[in-house]
């Protein structure tokens, strides 16, 4: 089974919690994580990843001495037993149904047509991987309409360009060795390990698209198979920003969001709504939508969810802009 909504929602707590320093030496907390990892695996295959990222977690916190080996063993243990807990059961009933742990139709058909592990790895370069990661990372996951497939208007590739410039914060940060004390995150590991979370989620992705072009001969894998990491990835990038400076990082951050909801507006109007109603626009392309969609969720009920949404993006900015100019303050 897949269920996206269910899984981003585990996958996003399981992050915040392996994020939380010292989480490791609370047992209850360890059990949760194992319980969320576990039902986060089950919803969908691509979680599978943050196994990989809470033992690399685990080992980071042993290298930096922050843990004992045999605690971060035990704790490894502790989450993966319940993890096999919950899914093993699936996992049995496949292989007596499939032959395979999963019920991935691509690495089904994979296996019917006796694809190997080489043939796999043959496929890397020819499916031009890395830039098709870089696409997923940079242009489809950050506006809306890249999870459609759609493109972005000209204008988009301006976020692009405050991204790129913020992560050369970081180039910077280990070029001139400065010490720059971190901004968002209390814990100087914190950083390090988002930055773990986005390589076993791009290799998790990389996986899936491999598995797709050997079976249908193209290059599957969408933006929302990552979702699960955007909102700690901007914290990573706004992070990257602050290498050079406090203030040079807050007002690119600042300028990043509000690119986010201008552009996301712009293209749910001109670009979004004229695709889905056909070729509609304004409120014809509105009704057009709402028809195809139950009474509960009709015209009224999308402008209550676009005022809710205004509202949220409302107190986003205020959460976000006050502590971050109080703590500006203060650095300064």
């Amino acid at each position: 089974m897949a269920n996206d909504p269910l899984a981003v929602a585990l996958g996003t707590f399981v992050i915040a919690l392996v994020l939380k320093p010292n989480w490791e030496k609370n047992i209850t907390v360890v059990i949760l994580v194992g319980v969320l990892t576990g039902l986060a695996f089950w919803a969908k295959l691509t979680n599978s990843t943050l196994i990989l990222f809470i033992m690399i977690c685990l080992t980071i916190s042993v290298l930096k001495k922050s843990l004992p080996l045999r605690n971060a063993a035990i704790v490894g243990l502790v989450v993966v037993f319940i993890c096999a807990l919950i899914n093993v059961p699936s996992f049995l009933s496949n292989l007596h149904r499939y032959g395979t742990l999963t019920t991935m139709q691509e690495s089904l058909l994979n296996r019917e047509n006796k694809a190997t592990f080489l043939d796999l790895l043959s496929i890397i370069w020819k499916t031009f991987l890395p830039i098709r990661l870089m696409s997923l990372w940079l242009t489809q996951s950050t506006w809306f309409g890249g999870w459609s497939f759609l493109k972005p208007p000209v204008f988009k590739y301006f976020i692009t360009l405050l991204l790129m410039a913020s992560l050369s914060g970081w180039g910077y940060y280990f070029v001139r060795k400065t010490d720059t004390p971190p901004f968002l995150f209390s814990d100087s590991n914190t950083s390090l390990q988002i930055f773990v979370l986005i390589l076993c989620l791009s290799a998790g992705i990389s996986w899936f698209m491999i598995q797709t072009y050997i079976a249908w001969k193209i290059t599957g894998g969408s933006a929302w198979y990552a979702a699960v990491v955007f909102p700690f990835a901007l914290m990573f990038i706004c992070e990257g920003a602050c290498r050079f400076s406090h203030k040079f990082g807050v007002s690119i951050s600042i300028l990043l969001i509000l690119s986010y909801i201008l552009i996301e507006f712009y293209s749910i109007v001109h670009i979004m709504l004229p695709v889905y109603s056909g070729g509609l626009e304004g409120f014809k392309a509105i009704y057009q939508i709402s028809t195809i969609q139950p009474l509960l969720l009709g015209t009224g009920t999308l402008f209550i969810s676009a005022s809710i949404l205004f509202v949220v993006y409302a107190l986003t900015l205020l959460l976000i802009f006050i502590p971050a100019s109080k703590r500006l303050e203060r650095a300064l």
